[in-house]
């Protein structure tokens, strides 16, 4: 094995040491990653993997990446180190006529369009085959039916495969909601292409849910299984159990060192969308606060949607924490020291607990809640976030309200109507618009990529199946002030390129207006779901880790 350059492109070579028989045959490999992510290092054991069972030369080539290296950079680089390798057949012990080009995703878009161009190449071996898996290979449609019928499925969802696409040929993701609509393809150019891009091109069998029909599991039990996160080995610092809190799974992390006092206590929501998530999923943030903040760590595995529509979660939620503080002596912990805390969707959670326990007078009053990311309202998916992140993963303008209908209603029907504002009678929108309005988001966080609204009929009939959205346990950015201004003190992180960015800055005016005291905490480089994404197979990003020390560090303070 070894790293070499072929017409200046980086490659990485693999070569059996056993002695052939004759001149071996070769695959020239191109990763995948959406051409923007990718490495020698992420396809290493692939590589290896089929150069040894294969007893194959593998060439696998490090093409330049977007969005830095636009269309058609990683496209050049790998049609120049095919040439090249070609050319130059005879140093690596190959047959000229067993050289197949072969990539995943990204990377199967870029073999089939470097073998459709040596096609026409007279002064080189014609390519013994192509090998495409799940390629990619055009981006005039993306409403086919695996588009429809998978567009929630990791790891590639439909928003994901057009971002990636406009990244690779622009730099960037503007006007990716027109693409996904079908909007950038001229009528003609469309009926051009219909021959070949068409639905009815596609066999029967493959227009209904795939995995339900093979009878696999459902789409949203993979997506489950994709997102779970690896056993832990044990950790010396903390004793960790799992256990029930009247009837809602939930496991509590405790520091092993002695403690002078009682400990704060800190319950966690975790993030997901109400869809996704788990307590696998979160162990090593869960770990991370405990360890870190010297607390008991309560984290909730509240039930999910679809399958347990609201108000599952939040009930779980709700009466998981009641069950912690009347039981508080058990675990150590100081009943005037209790933080419920939550990310996104657990966010959400996080806060409609807190208001409706500002009512009783039965348990010890929380002393704070730590929102990070939170989603807050579903009237307004075009406050000026929504608009500026549409594109950027995690969570994509659409996902969002995706998630939102999914966890009210079991299904995603009116998504439409409600990213266009339709949803919502105009008397509410006037009513909450004190509240839900760009009128109140700094203007400093309105100048990148803001669209006027255009103004959107009212649609009677898909207001009553989401009017619970104006219920403060699903929406708490609409509680009222007599509610708001009995919160506990506050932490709300928000993230610069994060469609829920304008959620979390609505909230903090509210609470600062109703004189709650607000620690505020803005990654400027930083996206949804960059917490969960702690330590991910033994990666952080900088700003994560920012942002999770402190949540730490405002935890010490209490």
């Amino acid at each position: 094995m070894e790293d070499a350059e072929l017409g200046r492109v980086p490659v990485r070579l693999y070569r059996p040491r056993a002695p052939p028989a004759g001149p071996r045959a070769a695959a020239i490999f191109l990763h995948g990653g959406g051409w923007v992510y990718g490495s020698f290092d992420t396809y290493e054991d692939i590589c290896r993997y089929i150069a040894r069972k294969s007893e194959s030369v593998v060439v696998s080539v490090g093409y330049h990446l977007a969005p830095e290296h636009k269309y058609p950079a990683a496209y050049e680089d790998c049609l120049n180190a095919t040439i090249h390798f070609m050319k130059n057949i005879e140093h690596y012990g190959v047959d000229p006529a067993n050289v197949i080009v072969c990539g995943d995703s990204a990377g199967g878009n870029l073999a089939a369009a470097v073998c459709q161009t040596l096609a026409g190449r007279s002064d080189l071996p014609k390519l013994r085959a192509q090998i495409l898996i799940y390629p990619g290979l055009q981006a005039l449609d993306f409403n086919l039916p695996s588009y429809q019928q998978n567009r929630g499925v990791p790891l590639l969802y439909r928003e994901h495969a057009a971002f990636f696409a406009l990244q690779y040929l622009n730099g960037h993701a503007l006007h990716m909601q027109e693409v996904l609509e079908g909007s950038h393809v001229p009528p003609d150019l469309r009926l051009k292409y219909g021959k070949w891009l068409s639905p009815d091109n596609i066999p029967k069998k493959f227009k209904g849910r795939i995995l339900e029909k093979t009878g696999l599991c459902s789409q949203i039990t993979f997506g489950r299984y994709v997102r779970q996160g690896r056993k832990l080995r044990v950790d010396p610092k903390l004793f960790i159990q799992d256990l029930q809190f009247n009837k809602v799974p939930v496991r509590v992390y405790q520091p092993k060192a002695a403690s002078d006092g009682q400990r704060r206590g800190i319950i966690f929501f975790h993030g997901g969308g109400w869809m996704f998530g788990s307590l696998d999923t979160y162990e090593k943030v869960c770990r991370y606060l405990s360890r870190e903040s010297e607390s008991v760590v309560v984290s909730v595995q509240y039930r999910l949607a679809p399958e347990h529509k609201y108000p599952a979660a939040y009930e779980d939620c709700l009466n998981a924490t009641i069950h912690f503080m009347k039981n508080i002596e058990h675990y150590g912990v100081d009943p005037a020291n209790v933080i419920v805390c939550g990310d996104s969707a657990g966010g959400n959670l996080a806060a409609a607990v807190c208001q409706t326990l500002t009512g009783r007078s039965d348990l010890p009053k929380l002393r704070a809640q730590i929102l990070i990311y939170p989603g807050l309202q579903a009237l307004d998916f075009n406050l000026p976030s929504y608009h500026q992140n549409r594109g950027v993963p995690l969570l994509f303008r659409e996902r969002a309200a995706f998630f939102a209908l999914q966890y009210l209603n079991g299904h995603a029907l009116h998504m439409q109507e409600v990213l266009e504002g339709s949803h919502i009678p105009p008397d509410l929108r006037l009513k909450y618009r004190k509240w839900v309005s760009p009128d109140n988001i700094p203007e400093k966080f309105k100048v990148r990529g803001v669209k006027p609204l255009r103004p959107t009929d009212f649609v009677a009939e898909v207001y009553e199946t989401v009017k619970r959205f104006c219920e403060p346990n699903l929406c708490p950015l609409l509680a009222e002030d007599a509610v708001v201004h009995q919160l506990p003190e506050s932490f709300i992180l928000t993230c610069e390129y994060d469609v829920l960015r304008d959620d979390g800055l609505l909230y903090k005016k509210r609470l600062e207006d109703n004189g709650v005291p607000v620690t505020w905490y803005h990654l400027e480089d930083g996206f949804h779901g960059i917490i969960s994404l702690y330590d991910y197979c033994g990666f952080s990003f900088p700003s994560g880790k920012r942002g999770l020390d402190s949540v730490v560090n405002f935890l010490k303070s209490l």
